[in-house]
């Protein structure tokens, strides 16, 4: 039985790192509401540069606009505020393009945003997730979820985070399921996923980014970006991660998705009930 699970493990995750190709060096996009939360004067936009699992260093640029949750657009940073019900744009070097006053709540606080089928989804702490327009940030529909801190695109999947359940899993929209596949040692933040290397990057509790493949095994040690500004704070967490290139992933066949999403929940009940056994 062990080793039939063990196929099935590896089967399945050739299938979904088989919706990208080798690992290479990329760009993680990080946000934090640390500042804010503490006092502080300005924001960062935080480039990190990472090969695979493995961190190779960062950039920290400070902003005059505060910067919370975020996500990758279609050539730029769709970005929110932890304070206001502000809908920014953002360019890659941390430049303010647009900035509307959005139709979401402006009490706390603006989780992230995920650009997915050419809708953008918006994460609202603390109670749901909601579809919102990408241009006037009006609300087109709302979805009950409850503590989401992190959103990412996997393929033609939405993966986000359940905070205090500690909890990584994918999210369907048109049935508002929430289907756990893994949990991480510390209350779970922001999201990314890398599409060439096949690794969701998970933001936690004291601004650990901690790498993982798509069945939760964890790849490495991880890097804890805010610890590096020297704030001189108390670190929170990492409210916002995206991986460049992440919205404008090319979705795979929908057949394809289908057997690779049934595999994937089929797996993850066989895993439990091995664990109950």
């Amino acid at each position: 039985m062990r080793n039939q699970s063990r196929l099935l493990l590896a089967f399945f995750a050739t299938a979904l790192l088989g919706l990208s190709g080798n690992a290479a060096a990329g760009t993680l996009f990080i946000g934090t509401d640390t500042e804010e939360f503490n006092g502080l004067n300005s924001s960062f936009l935080i480039k990190a540069t990472v090969n695979g699992a493995n961190f190779v260093s960062q950039q920290n640029i400070p902003l005059d606009f505060e910067l919370n949750g975020i996500g990758d657009g279609p050539g730029f940073l769709y970005s929110g505020d932890p304070s206001t019900n502000t809908l920014r744009t953002v360019d890659y070097n941390g430049n303010l393009l647009t900035s509307v006053a959005a139709g979401f709540s402006s009490t706390c606080c603006n989780e992230e945003m995920q650009f997915a089928g050419g809708k953008l989804y918006h994460a609202h702490w603390v109670d749901n997730i909601q579809q919102i327009n990408p241009v006037t940030g009006a609300v087109l529909a709302t979805f009950d979820q409850p503590q989401v801190v992190g959103m990412a695109l996997v393929g033609g999947t939405i993966w986000i985070t359940h905070w205090a359940n500690q909890q990584v899993g994918i999210w369907d929209p048109n049935t508002n399921i929430f289907t756990p596949v893994f949990n991480t040692p510390q209350l779970a933040g922001a999201l990314a996923y890398d599409p060439s290397a096949g690794i969701l990057w998970v933001g936690q509790l004291g601004g650990q980014i901690l790498p993982y493949d798509l069945l939760g095994n964890l790849l490495g040690p991880g890097f804890n970006p805010i610890a590096a500004l020297n704030l001189g704070v108390n670190i929170d967490t990492v409210d916002g991660l995206t991986f460049l290139g992440e919205g404008t992933q090319s979705v795979p066949e929908p057949e394809s998705l289908a057997l690779i999403g049934l595999g994937l929940v089929g797996l993850i009940g066989f895993r439990r009930r091995s664990v109950a056994t």
